[in-house]
């Protein structure tokens, strides 16, 4: 079992050092690794925003405060702990397992 555990840890790290995934995701989206949220009557707005409404949607369902504590597991470059942070002043905690997205 721990054996089956640090092969998939290591499969995860390898994927996010892969060129193909550092090119996309610091590329394509920016550094935030996940893609976005698109509401209703919003379908057709550029990926940047749609990331955008999934980091709001995020805090509306938290109802995040400047009170408020955050955990981003897998937090990547730590795009969106910023973003949460500066936005709505709370503090933020990111942790990764890739050591290239801790040194960015």
């Amino acid at each position: 079992m721990a054996l089956e555990k640090f092969q998939a840890l290591e499969s995860v790290k390898n994927y996010y050092q892969t060129p193909e995934s550092r090119c996309g995701y610091s590329y394509l989206l920016g550094g935030i690794q996940h893609f976005g949220y698109y509401p209703p009557g919003k379908e057709n707005i550029f990926e940047k925003q749609a990331q955008i409404e999934m980091q709001e949607l995020l805090a509306r369902k938290a109802q995040l405060t400047a009170y408020d504590r955050v955990l981003d597991a897998g937090c990547g470059q730590g795009r969106v702990a910023v973003y949460l942070a500066k936005e709505y002043d709370c503090e933020v905690m990111g942790i990764t397992i890739v050591p290239r997205e801790v040194r960015k």
